[in-house]
């Protein structure tokens, strides 16, 4: 129940010091997400050079005889397509962020 003598109540914005972009914020736009997605597989590419995984195949198999071995597999990352991934995503990002 409002009173004659009530006014409406103003936001006083002095106390926020933050910058209008962090009050407001803008969703991200895809192409800006995309190029954060290849920076990190860029920098991880980089890093890494590759990644291993192991399988289990069957050495002996003579009835109930069975003798299995771990093979490691290794599939390696050329540190060209870890840079290529790398400046592909700061474009992505720096095109996303001036599209209006």
């Amino acid at each position: 129940m409002a009173l004659a003598g009530d006014r409406p109540r103003r936001i006083d914005r002095s106390i926020d010091s933050r910058s209008p972009a962090v009050v407001e914020s803008k969703p991200m736009k895809p192409a800006g997400m995309v190029g954060i997605i290849l920076i990190a597989v860029g920098i991880i590419a980089l890093a890494y050079g590759g990644f291993t995984y192991t399988t289990r195949e069957k050495v002996i198999d003579a009835g109930p005889l069975q003798v299995s071995a771990d093979k490691e597999h290794r599939v390696p990352f050329s540190p060209v397509l870890g840079g290529i991934c790398l400046v592909g995503g700061i474009v992505l990002v720096i095109v996303g962020s001036r599209q209006t």
